[in-house]
């Protein structure tokens, strides 16, 4: 099977635990330890760490990261000897109305490498900061 395009979005809730996290830093370390190690990590057995950012952001009136994050993915199943690049952008936040949750929104772009990646900022720059915070509590992933 030829290696194609693959675009999403996502936004999800997860549970932090109670009283883990006291301010915005410890916010901001608690998500980058997820990708502790840097460059060359693999991530799972498929995916490995390319690139990784992220810093303190406030542009939603909430704690949150904006963050930048590039994997090679691979996977012979699927794609033959092809090697995927996937590029992910979104803001890991904070509740405010919830300190013990977070909410991960997220856009995708898979692509073969080598191959130039969509231009699609202004569609994604848009639904990146189209989260909203109700006060209601979050359902978290399991």
């Amino acid at each position: 099977m030829r290696a194609g395009w693959l675009i999403y979005t996502a936004v999800f809730a997860l549970d932090l635990g109670e009283g883990n996290i006291r301010d915005a830093d410890e916010f901001l370390q608690y998500f980058k330890e997820e990708f502790r190690g840097g460059k060359g990590v693999m991530l799972t057995p498929r995916q490995q760490l390319v690139s990784f950012e992220a810093n303190l952001d406030d542009s939603l009136k909430a704690t949150c990261a904006r963050y930048a994050r590039s994997t090679e993915f691979r996977d012979p199943a699927e794609f033959g000897d092809a090697i995927l690049l996937v590029a992910t952008r979104g803001f890991f936040c904070w509740h405010p109305h919830w300190p013990r949750y977070a909410i991960n929104v997220l856009y995708t772009q898979r692509s073969p490498t080598g191959q130039k990646p969509s231009a699609l900022d202004d569609e994604v720059g848009a639904f990146l900061s189209s989260v909203i915070f109700p006060s209601s509590r979050p359902i978290a992933l399991p």
